[in-house]
């Protein structure tokens, strides 16, 4: 399968910031359309698989970096104020909960796009 290495042009009234995120832009709907449609877009996300795994490890970085921040937090629990520490901790698993929920449906979407045919 030949690999699409070229940028991918931003759609109207994207910005990169916007797709720095989340590659949805990068896909396309495989539920609407005439059945050659529907195979052409599944060709087309199959092609984005790279771009993929590239989104799907920068929120695995960022998961990591929010779990390595958790533990530093709850280390420093014992001289810290107890609100604090708790609101702290409360935004950071948070966002680790999130990050996590994402990492899961992006690696569910990868795998589904590279062994389903």
């Amino acid at each position: 399968m030949k690999r699409n290495l070229h940028p991918i042009p931003l759609l109207p009234g994207e910005s990169l910031i916007q797709r720095f995120p989340w590659p949805a832009g990068l896909l396309r709907d495989v539920l609407r359309g005439t059945p050659l449609e529907r195979a052409a877009a599944y060709r087309h996300n199959r092609a984005q698989l790279g771009h993929l795994l590239v989104h799907t490890l920068k929120w695995s970085a960022f998961l990591a970096a929010l779990l390595a921040l958790l533990q530093i937090v709850s280390q420093a629990a014992s001289g810290a104020e107890p609100p604090l520490v708790t609101v702290l901790g409360s935004v950071l698993g948070l966002g680790a909960a999130v990050c996590t929920a994402v990492v899961a449906v992006m690696g569910a979407t990868c795998l589904f796009l590279r062994f389903v045919r």
